[in-house]
This record gives C-alpha cells, sequence and structure tokens, in this order.
C-alpha cells in the first residue's frame, strides 16, 4: 500500500483477491458480504459469467476509438436502447466515464442549451441544501453537502440552493398533513430571487443518494417542481446516478412520480462497475 494514494490514510484497507456474485474474498479467502453493492454500483453481482465472456469478446474487437471521429457498433445499440426508455423519439445519449463527470456535463450542456436559444445570462444552476451530485469541481458546486465541499470553497462556483423535501427533519418545522408543499414553493423562491433570466437548470436526486440515503420527496413535490420549470424556462435534470437503471423498481425513478426531465445523468448501475460508463 505505500505507492497507492488512498481516499482515507487513517483507514487500513483490505486487500481484494477476487469477487463473485454477493461476495467479496481477501487473499485469506476470506469472504466478506457486499451488502451495498459497492457504492451502490454493482446491482449484477461480481463476477457474472455473461459479462465477462462479453467483455472478453468486445476487447479482442476493438477496445477504444477517439470518440471525435469514430463510434462504435455497441455504442450505438447501447444508446438506442437508453433512448427507448425516454418516451421521446428526439431523445439522445452523451457518455461520460463516471457520475461526477455526467453531472458535470449536464450542467454544461445546460449552458450551451441556453446560450444556443439566445439566453446567455442563464447560468446558474439550482440545487438543493441536501445533495450530493460529484467530486468534481463543477459537480461539488452543485452539491449542498457542507463536508464534501468544505475545503475547496474558494475554487467552487458559488450556485443558490432550495430546501430539501426532507419531511422527518422538515427545514420548515412543519407536519406533511398540514404542509402546502413548502418546500417546492422554496425551489420557486429561489428561482425568482435569482432572477429567472439568470437560470439555467434545477437539479434534483428523485431518491437522495450519500447526503441522506433513501430519502425521497412527498408524491405532489417531483410534479409541482417540474411545473415551476416550465414556468420559468428552466430545464428540470434528474440525477439518477444511485436511483436510476432499476434501483428503485423502475428503469428510472422519476417514473414513480410520473414526471419527465429534460435531462437525465445515470451511472454506477448503468455498468455495474464492470466498466467506466456513464
Amino acid at each position: 500500500m505505500t505507492h497507492i494514494f488512498p481516499r482515507s490514510f487513517s483507514t487500513q484497507y483490505v486487500v481484494i483477491r477476487r469477487a463473485e456474485g454477493v461476495y467479496l474474498y481477501d487473499e485469506d479467502d476470506r469472504a466478506i458480504l457486499d451488502g451495498s453493492s459497492g457504492a451502490a454500483v454493482v446491482s449484477l453481482g461480481h463476477g457474472h459469467p455473461r459479462i465477462v465472456e462479453r467483455m472478453r469478446a468486445q476487447a479482442a474487437e476493438v477496445a477504444f476509438t477517439h470518440g471525435f471521429a469514430f463510434v462504435t457498433r455497441p455504442a450505438l445499440e447501447l444508446a438506442e436502447r437508453l433512448a427507448q426508455h425516454f418516451g421521446d423519439p428526439g431523445a439522445r445519449v452523451l457518455f461520460a466515464s463516471g457520475g461526477s463527470e455526467a453531472t458535470e456535463t449536464a450542467l454544461k450542456l445546460a449552458r450551451v442549451y441556453q446560450l444556443a436559444r439566445g439566453f446567455p445570462a442563464k447560468h446558474r444552476i439550482v440545487s438543493r441544501s441536501v445533495s450530493y451530485h460529484g467530486a468534481t469541481l463543477g459537480a461539488l458546486s452543485m452539491t449542498g453537502l457542507l463536508g464534501r465541499r468544505r475545503d475547496f470553497e474558494p475554487l467552487l462556483m458559488q450556485f443558490p440552493r432550495a430546501a430539501t423535501p426532507y419531511c422527518y427533519r422538515c427545514p420548515f418545522g412543519l407536519e406533511p398533513v398540514s404542509c402546502a408543499l413548502e418546500c417546492a414553493a422554496d425551489v420557486e423562491r429561489t428561482i425568482v430571487e435569482q432572477g429567472a433570466a439568470n437560470v439555467a437548470a434545477f437539479i434534483v436526486e428523485p431518491v437522495i443518494g450519500a447526503s441522506a440515503p433513501g430519502v425521497n420527496a412527498p408524491r405532489e413535490y417531483l410534479e409541482r417542481t417540474a411545473e415551476i420549470c416550465r414556468a420559468h424556462d428552466v430545464l428540470l435534470i434528474a440525477d439518477e446516478v444511485m436511483s436510476g437503471v432499476g434501483r428503485t423498481g423502475r428503469f428510472f425513478a422519476m417514473e414513480h412520480w410520473d414526471v419527465q426531465p429534460d435531462m437525465v445523468v445515470l451511472s454506477k448501475s448503468l455498468s455495474s462497475g464492470y466498466s467506466p460508463l456513464a
């Protein structure tokens, strides 16, 4: 472990020699239950023979092509299969290597989209106070989780935040039975305070991941925030890096609310950890 840069210098890391199904095995062949699928990644289990064989066959054909000049048939086929889940004949897929890169790409796409429409002032991304969107600087700028941001604050864009619909610890001290979706109203307040002419997009985790695992909003919240975004000409970005690709029982978690966002970010379960893909 002398020359690897660890995520934490205070952690004693276990060296994993192999993995199969739901188990990791260390160098003494001790079985360790991978109860959270890594970081909510390996949804199909470790060492799946069909996946391993297909990867081996593809590597023998072609492993890499430069995206500025070439595309491969598997990439075209995967894009087509993903696009079919959107219910939009104009849907397109942009491939990246990981969740942080993908959310940051969504940020950039939102900006480029607004520029192309002739709205250069639309550049701010509204996110929520309890949220995590990735580790790169743009993704951290959208992240509300202070512990991940604190050391890098001078480097980050100061994007606005709206309250998170966290009924168990309601930021407004209200009760679900008597609340009129104050958290959704706060999204609109934030957009209005920033000036809708300055806001490019609102990014939301339909089911919260790292910052409050498993928390999801009241049913009407996502429907209402989608209406708010449309009313103020703001894009709705669904960060489904953790919740997407079947992890909530439907391909997109947003389907539980019958809401179709303008952009969806996927990773993790998309490749089940077998390949860097987003």
